[in-house]
């Protein structure tokens, strides 16, 4: 099924005499770009999109597979809280 639409809305001056165009209306939303306009092809999306699929991808697998060998080692003994006291120096006057 298609949709025509006349080639003008406005009555022309003369009448309506004029001979309608050869070629139908086409709406404004399913006209094509321009000539200067970028004309398909493959966007750079298209080609980061898998990319960034993979990057991700490859970063969960070694999260996953490693096995702790990046994890800090737990230390045996704990930290003094203070520093070490030393003995008080007797005054020289």
């Amino acid at each position: 099924m298609s949709i025509t639409y006349p080639h003008d809305r406005t009555i022309p001056s003369d009448g309506l005499t004029a001979a309608p165009r050869e070629e139908p209306f086409v709406p404004v939303y399913a006209r094509t770009r321009s000539a200067t306009g970028r004309k398909g092809g493959v966007k750079s999306w298209m080609i980061l999109a898998p990319i960034g699929v993979l990057v991700l991808g490859a970063a969960a697998v070694v999260l996953v597979t490693a096995q702790g060998e990046h994890v800090a080692p737990v230390p045996l003994v704990e930290p003094a809280a203070t520093g070490p006291v030393l003995p008080t120096q007797p005054r020289v006057d």
